[in-house]
């Protein structure tokens, strides 16, 4: 069985199940509250800022954040169990 993500630290990409070539990233890199999340393929590491790709889980709270702002994943428990469906294990 294929890795769930690649690590880098404590900081690793989320691929999604179907299409593993693709990640989940904050939507075009932007730092509002709100701001959705997508599936995109990888930049090339070094080339441009990926950290709108890396994740890292906060045992504190119990939540996945992204390297780019520290936010938080927020979903209803709907949208919860279609992103487990669609995506390999967060941690």
């Amino acid at each position: 069985m294929e890795e769930s993500a690649v690590r880098l630290g404590k900081f690793f990409f989320i691929r999604h199940r179907s299409l593993p070539s693709f990640l989940l990233e904050v939507q075009d890199g932007l730092t509002a509250e709100g701001t959705l999340v997508t599936v995109s393929e990888p930049e090339l590491l070094g080339h441009e800022s990926v950290d709108h790709q890396l994740w890292y889980f906060d045992r504190v709270s119990q939540t996945v954040r992204t390297k780019l702002n520290n936010f938080c994943l927020q979903m209803n428990g709907t949208i919860f169990q279609m992103l487990l469906r669609c995506f390999i294990d967060l941690c």
